[in-house]
């Protein structure tokens, strides 16, 4: 089976088709569910990108002679990332199929390119508040000059001012005398109170283990009891291995995939040149560069699968190698898919490329072998290989 994502031209954007071709299972239109898959065990579910399996109902599907096409909305195309490599699964009944597929350039819907847009942004931080100095009190005023005292006229007799002692001073020193021995008398309290309990205080910090006193009272009643005959207890017979249980297992889910930096700057190199005008020859020649190490692979898949989209007979070998299970170089984490590395092949060899008819051939062998295994994917595939 291979799959193609194009965007909806009667619907506009939000909205995808998925087309199918080269079924190798006849399909219920009515009972159609799909899965999407992205590298890391990722799923998309109604609420975006999860771990655990999930499946969707599509708006709609349709029959064709050629194939099928199922029509997604916004709940699947809003959550796709440009030039990324999926598995798509179609599940209808007892019919299983999958295929992984590149998602192109196919426009979101409004709704989601508004959420992008209209982000709130973020509120000033508040201004500091200034708050002015108070101005300084007014000083006492000075207190004007006592009036001087008349001299007293002649023939009277002088008699000196009398004074009035002022008693203030002497209240304050009787209350500080006071406060002084309240605080004598408090601590001669807390040393009382240490002393009395500094045995205590000392086994409550103290590091070392409390160890109870004896105790010099006899005992009431003896505590032994008669012990039964050893011979009467019975022995346990030892498992064997056949009777050991079996532990439970769970499946983990597969650990994301984190691409390294070397991965992540051929990619951006791969979408840059793809978002340009680029010509199949151009797009071949650019991944033939890029194509050499494992962490390369999907940047130099995105390009070269596009020039063999154009018709590129060397281009579709190798994008054939990328989904051959039995091809041992570097392909990145694009799925094996021997369905899909078969029709490559098969276009590259109608083109003249010689090299596809080896590649069929060693592929033609491992599935025989897996068909006499009993694989019945592999069983079906030798049915439709034409």
């Amino acid at each position: 089976m291979n799959v193609r994502a194009e965007s909806d031209a009667r619907r506009g954007p939000g909205y995808a088709v998925f087309r199918l071709y080269g079924l190798t299972k006849a399909v219920d239109p009515s009972q159609v569910e799909i899965t999407i898959r992205r590298a890391g065990g990722r799923n998309l579910g109604a609420g975006g990108w999860q771990v655990t399996d999930a499946k969707l109902t599509p708006e709609a599907v349709e029959t064709a002679d050629d194939g099928l096409s199922i029509f997604v909305g916004p709940e699947v195309v809003d959550h796709m990332e440009p030039l990324e490599n999926y598995m798509l699964e179609v599940h209808a009944g007892s019919a299983e199929l999958k295929s992984s597929f590149v998602w192109r350039n196919i426009a979101q819907s409004p709704l989601a390119a508004k959420r992008k847009t209209d982000e709130p942004a973020p509120d000033p931080e508040p201004m500091p508040t200034v708050v002015a100095a108070p101005e300084p009190e007014p000083g006492p005023e000075p207190e004007p000059d006592p009036d001087p005292e008349p001299e007293p006229e002649p023939g009277e007799s002088y008699s000196p001012p009398t004074f009035q002692m002022d008693t203030a001073p002497q209240e304050d020193r009787g209350k500080g005398r006071i406060i002084l021995i309240a605080a004598v008398a408090l601590l001669l309290v807390l040393g009382a109170l240490w002393y009395l309990f500094w045995d205590d205080i000392q086994d409550y910090f103290s590091d070392e283990p409390i160890i109870a006193e004896p105790v010099d009272e006899p005992v009431d009643e003896p505590i032994d009891e008669p012990v039964d005959d050893p011979g009467d207890i019975p022995l346990i017979d030892p498992l064997e291995p056949g009777d050991m249980p079996e532990v439970a297992t769970v499946d983990l889910p597969d650990p994301v995939y984190e691409p390294t930096e070397q991965a992540l700057d051929s990619l951006g190199r791969a979408r840059e040149a793809l978002s340009g005008d680029l010509t199949p020859e151009g797009a071949l020649e650019l991944g033939q560069e890029i194509y050499g190490a494992e962490d390369d692979a999907d940047a130099a898949f995105l390009l070269i699968e596009f020039a063999a989209d154009m018709g590129n007979p060397q281009a579709a070998l190798m994008t054939g190698r990328f989904y051959d299970p039995t091809f041992e170089g570097p392909t990145g984490t694009i799925i094996p898919n021997p369905a899909m590395a078969i029709e490559w092949y098969q276009m590259a060899a109608a083109e003249g490329v010689s090299e596809a008819d080896d590649d069929l051939n060693r592929l033609r062998g491992w599935v025989q072998d897996r068909a006499d295994q009993g694989d019945r994917e592999a069983i079906q595939l030798l049915e439709s290989w034409q």
